[in-house]
């Protein structure tokens, strides 16, 4: 399909998707409330909550001093961070996937919003989308409503035609790329606010006193938040032998249930050292496997970030959709060692143009050997030995 073809079709799409949104809003029956209500929505996963938890925790702050009671709207796979989040009083899924591909599903949502008449709405991610983060402002039919400009990678022209009437305030981006820890503090400069500079830290309820296991263990990640921006699984297989052949160390692979588990696609799994923890453990129990490691071993993903927050050494194995966006961290932070292949294509948005099926992983990840992975984690672990034990 051509550009201009996939254009039209994407209009076709988001003009049919607004109708319907017309709709369900429309239907909807104001639900009676006690106090005013804010909305903030932050739909995308739980490494983009993570890094959004300095700017939400002062636009909570903002909003309950002015009297409104919070409504926090989250993807579901951010549900268990959203929990440790201090000052909310409501959290409510929406399944970000579900709503461009379940109309009954998106129907639902937005009607379900629209009742719940939020006095005031909030929508500060910069990947901005009309049929999502849009529609669900629009939903909310606040007085008022902030929401960031938003990239040009993800919403046209005529995308923004429309949806900038759905905001009260639109906040400005610079064009040039930067980190999103930097991108919610514009967010907030825009607003008048500021979030508290100090080391980034989770939420103290996630953590817990953590006694070292005794035999020490890399703490490996194989999947990013998508198959196209993971690394493939055979270079973490070789990679996990090679490391426990000169180390001696176990391999312990952690990730989400519906992650794909290693112990059971690995064409040659070592029992001796390899641990399958995949879908096994919460939030907090991965809080205390990362806390507990010799080091991190990760796509670009929530695990990487999670790292960086405690201040634990990760090998973070990236692409190049977008840039900056998460790696390397603002200057002076803990930072994460990355490992890429720059290529001229970098910057594509993770809309990959050498890939069949975005059930692939991008060239850009495939490039990396496993050989000058373990080079770098080998020379990462030789250091920690040196290092008194944390």
């Amino acid at each position: 399909m051509n550009k201009a073809l996939r254009r039209i079709v994407r209009l076709i799409r988001s003009l049919a998707f607004a109708l319907l949104d017309f709709g369900a809003i429309a239907s909807a029956r104001k639900i009676p409330a006690e106090k005013p209500s804010a909305a903030i929505f932050c739909l995308h996963g739980m490494g983009d909550l993570l890094l959004a938890l300095p700017m939400i925790d002062t636009l909570v702050k903002a909003h309950k001093a002015r009297g409104f009671s919070v409504y926090l709207y989250v993807n579901e796979d951010a549900l268990e961070l959203a929990q440790h989040i201090r000052g909310i009083d409501h959290i409510i899924i929406v399944r970000r996937d579900a709503l461009m591909r379940d109309l009954a599903y998106r129907w639902k949502s937005l009607r379900d919003i629209a009742a719940r008449g939020h006095q005031a709405a909030v929508q500060p991610t910069y990947n901005r989308f009309f049929i999502i983060e849009d529609a669900l402002m629009q939903a909310t039919g606040s007085a008022e409503k902030t929401g960031s400009s938003g990239s040009p990678m993800f919403i046209s022209s005529w995308e923004r035609f429309f949806g900038d009437r759905w905001y009260g305030y639109l906040t400005p981006c610079v064009p040039q790329p930067m980190h999103e820890i930097d991108r919610n503090k514009e967010f907030l400069t825009a607003l008048g606010l500021s979030s508290d500079d100090k080391e980034l830290e989770l939420p103290a309820t996630l953590l817990s006193p953590s006694k070292s296991e005794e035999d020490r263990f890399v703490l490996m990640n194989i999947r990013a938040s998508h198959s196209l921006k993971s690394w493939p699984a055979d270079r973490f297989e070789e990679l996990a032998h090679l490391v426990a052949r000169e180390t001696g160390r176990r391999i312990v692979f952690a990730g989400s249930p519906d992650n794909a588990r290693p112990g059971k696609s690995f064409k040659n799994w070592d029992s001796r050292f390899f641990v399958d923890d995949v879908g096994k453990t919460d939030l907090r129990s991965l809080v205390k496997r990362i806390a507990d490691a010799d080091l991190v071993v990760a796509n670009d993903s929530v695990v990487m970030h999670l790292a960086v927050f405690m201040r634990r050494k990760v090998v973070a194995i990236a692409g190049g959709g977008i840039p900056v966006r998460y790696h390397p961290y603002p200057q002076g932070m803990f930072q994460p060692i990355t490992v890429e292949e720059p290529m001229p294509c970098f910057g594509c948005g993770w809309r990959c143009k050498y890939v069949s099926s975005y059930e692939q992983a991008a060239p850009c990840l495939q490039a990396i050997p496993a050989a000058r992975v373990a080079q770098i984690v080998l020379r990462e672990l030789a250091a920690n030995a040196q290092e008194p034990r944390r």
